[in-house]
């Protein structure tokens, strides 16, 4: 009998299920496991209702430079809402009537959006009080632009710091979960245009 996973995997013993029931989980800030929802399939939203439950947005190095992105956790709405809305469900689509998934994005379109509510509703204080607030522009010329470490308050949730292992850069994260939701009674829209590369970008917004 093998006495370790990958001999047992090599003399053809390997059991999944009761090496997964006895292994250390991994412990992940986005309290749920959800399913990533991207390109076609975070597409196959427009028009769908869903209600944004909780994120986080967590700060990276990358290219010499610090960013931010977030990733909402949203609930798709129930058969008795998606009806209301006519929303034809069929069985056929890649998610499912109250569905937990999941959006990373560090746009600015639905980052952007998220975070103006977040402030708006008093989640958190994105920008010092008697600051004029910038509410367009191109990436990083917006005040809801700003990275989620250079926030000045955060009223709900739980922020922290750690460096990163590459750089020794302390990096931001912060995770919410909110009590009433946001709710979103048309899903996305998604937004096509050529960028300064001439290259097709596709941005999605909150609708």
């Amino acid at each position: 009998m093998a006495n370790n996973i990958h001999d047992a995997i090599l003399a053809g013993e390997f059991d999944f299920e009761n090496a997964a029931a006895s292994a250390t989980e991994v412990e992940s800030s986005l309290g749920a496991d959800i399913d990533l929802f991207k390109g076609e399939k975070l597409d196959s939203l427009r028009g769908v209702p869903f209600l944004i439950v909780g994120g986080t947005y967590r700060e990276k190095f990358m290219d010499g430079k610090k960013t931010d992105f977030v990733t909402v956790i949203a609930v798709i709405a129930s058969e008795k809402v998606l009806e209301t809305r006519r929303v034809r469900v069929t069985g056929k689509e890649p998610w499912f009537p109250l569905q937990t998934f999941g959006i990373n994005d560090g746009s600015t379109g639905i980052r952007r959006q998220l975070t103006s509510i977040l402030h708006n509703e008093g989640h958190a204080v994105v920008v010092e009080e008697g600051t004029v607030i910038k509410e367009s522009g191109g990436l990083g010329e917006c005040s809801w632009d700003t990275r989620v470490s250079e926030w000045d308050k955060y009223n709900i949730g739980e922020y922290s710091e750690k460096p990163d292992k590459t750089t020794g850069v302390m990096l931001g994260t912060w995770d919410f979960s909110l009590e009433k939701g946001i709710y979103c009674p048309r899903g996305i829209r998604t937004s096509t245009y050529r960028n300064k590369w001439n290259k097709d970008v596709t941005t999605r917004y909150l609708a």
